[in-house]
C-alpha cells in the first residue's frame, strides 16, 4: 500500500539547511496535524540518543510526532536468528 491507495494525505518538502527547525517550520506554517520520520535504530547503547533531528523536533513540536524506526535489511534478517 501507499498513501494514495490508504488515502492519506502527504507531501515530501525540500527547504531550508537545519533539518529540525526547518521540519517545525514547515509543520507551523501549512498547520500539519502529525510529522512523521524516519529514525534509525542503533541498539541498546544508543538507545537514548534518537537524533539530533528527531530530538529537536519532538522537543518543539506543538503537534504529535510519530517516530519510524528503520532497519537495514542485514539488521532485519540478524534479529530473526
Amino acid at each position: 500500500d501507499n498513501f494514495e491507495d490508504l488515502e492519506i494525505e502527504a507531501e515530501t518538502v525540500v527547504v531550508g539547511s537545519d533539518p529540525g527547525y526547518t521540519i517545525l517550520e514547515v509543520a507551523e506554517s501549512e498547520g500539519v496535524d502529525m510529522i512523521m520520520l524516519a529514525t534509525h535504530g542503533r541498539g541498546d547503547r544508543e538507545r537514548f540518543m534518537i537524533g539530533s533531528v528527531a530530538d529537536t523536533v519532538l522537543t518543539h513540536s506543538r503537534c504529535p510526532v510519530f517516530l519510524v524506526p528503520i532497519r537495514l535489511k542485514s539488521e532485519a534478517v540478524s534479529d530473526c536468528s
